[in-house]
């Protein structure tokens, strides 16, 4: 289905005794009519955050900005929470964990006082451009958040508006009226795409920008797939995903074999669950990593109950990384170290895990990508994102909203009013 990655459930359907038959039964034709007028709304321009994939031209506009920021700062804080922040943080982190900048982009995605106040009092606030977004102006974290850098930069005597910039829906809210209340600079949130679905927006685009991610590529690769999908969409990885993934296994992990992709099972974890965990249905997601969850979970995995079905995401890295040389191999007395790339053995550990679970009768998928770049990245990202709106189809529960998160906001505010009285 796409050059950018390829899709093996081979070994699970084996574990699942499905080999040869697939999931034929499971694509009744409720559901192929479901997934048909999916299909139709994406083509008539209905979710937005599909199909923006399918644009570049507007990526130009974001270009300009992020280089008058650099022009004049050091450092961008992005302020926000969810899906306000982990589709950025995935693009963002792409660059690697100790990749070189001259600008660098820092995330606040919680409101853990040491953190938020160590950020302010370490950060040259001269040198400091922030950016605030919250999609419905009202996520009480961000508002505190925003308050205190603006705050901040109001006791060293600097221009709020020239340092910060808000990310937010074209209507009354908090948040707006705040930032308003100092000339702030606002752009507009797309109204009609949930935080969660964001990643390809320019609530993602911007911080990506800026760390150094080519947000053309990233929009490029997740174009190809939803293009393969449009063209075909019941015989798509993302639905035979869907249908392997709201099977009987009642917990999801998600694990690829990239530090670069540590974020994107974060972003996976609130992806999947906000959106399908409803009515009493949904799986449980579960990001982890390799290899280094292989000295964490892989026990578990390997030995505990049989309810769960592991994810693995798998570059092809072997050529990458400096070799071991001989002479240290020699002094470990290890053979198999002289020569031996890091992109080899991580490669190798992959393939290792895989075969060891679907020998303990775990079900495993592996994506199977090319070396990693951008196109790579917006590929897997809109995977996932038509996966988990198929699986929606498949649970039959409203994959766009998320009841339950109000009913916890509206105790912590009654906490609020009662602690500050």
């Amino acid at each position: 289905m796409s050059d950018l990655y390829h899709y093996d459930d081979m070994s699970a359907l084996q574990v699942l005794g499905l080999v040869g038959k697939g999931f034929e039964k499971s694509l009744t034709p409720e559901l192929k009519n479901k997934i048909s007028a999916f299909q139709q709304q994406l083509q008539e321009g209905d979710y937005p955050a599909f199909t923006l994939a399918l644009r570049t031209e507007d990526v130009a506009a974001l270009h300009v900005l992020i280089e008058n920021w650099q022009k004049k700062f050091k450092h961008l804080v992005v302020l926000g929470v969810g899906g306000s922040s982990l589709g950025a943080q995935t693009l963002a982190c792409f660059k690697g964990l100790f990749a070189s900048t001259s600008f660098d982009v820092h995330f606040v995605d919680n409101v853990d006082p040491t953190t938020v106040d160590d950020l302010i009092s370490h950060l040259p606030l001269e040198k400091t451009a922030v950016l605030s977004v919250s999609k419905s102006g009202g996520t009480l974290e961000t508002l505190a958040q925003t308050s205190l850098f603006m705050q901040a930069f109001q006791a060293q005597n600097l221009n709020v508006a020239d340092h910060l910039v808000g990310l937010t829906e074209p209507k009354s809210s908090p948040l707006r009226q705040l930032l308003e209340s100092e000339q702030v600079p606002i752009l507009n949130h797309p109204e009609e795409v949930g935080g969660r679905f964001t990643v390809l927006t320019l609530v993602g685009l911007i911080p990506a920008i800026a760390a150094g991610v080519d947000a053309v590529q990233i929009r490029q690769g997740a174009a190809q797939v939803l293009q393969s999908f449009l063209a075909n969409p019941h015989q798509h990885p993302a639905v035979q995903g869907a249908l392997l993934a709201t099977g009987d296994k009642t917990i999801q992990y998600m694990m690829p074999y990239s530090d670069r992709l540590r974020k994107m099972s974060e972003w996976f974890v609130q992806l999947w669950a906000e959106s399908l965990g409803k009515d009493g249905l949904g799986t449980t997601p579960v990001a982890a990593v390799g290899s280094t969850d292989q000295h964490s979970a892989l026990q578990l995995l390997m030995d505990g109950p049989k309810d769960k079905l592991v994810t693995l995401i798998v570059p092809d890295c072997q050529n990458q990384g400096t070799a071991v040389e001989p002479k240290m191999a020699q002094k470990a007395g290890v053979d198999v170290l002289a020569g031996l790339t890091l992109g080899r053995l991580i490669y190798n550990q992959a393939q290792g895990t895989a075969d060891a679970l679907t020998a303990a009768g775990v079900p495993v998928r592996v994506f199977y990508t090319p070396a990693l770049d951008e196109k790579v990245l917006g590929a897997l990202l809109m995977h996932f994102m038509l996966e988990t709106a198929v699986a929606g189809l498949v649970l039959n529960v409203n994959t766009w909203n998320q009841p339950g998160v109000e009913d916890g906001k509206k105790r912590t505010l009654g906490y609020l009013f009662t602690s500050a009285n």
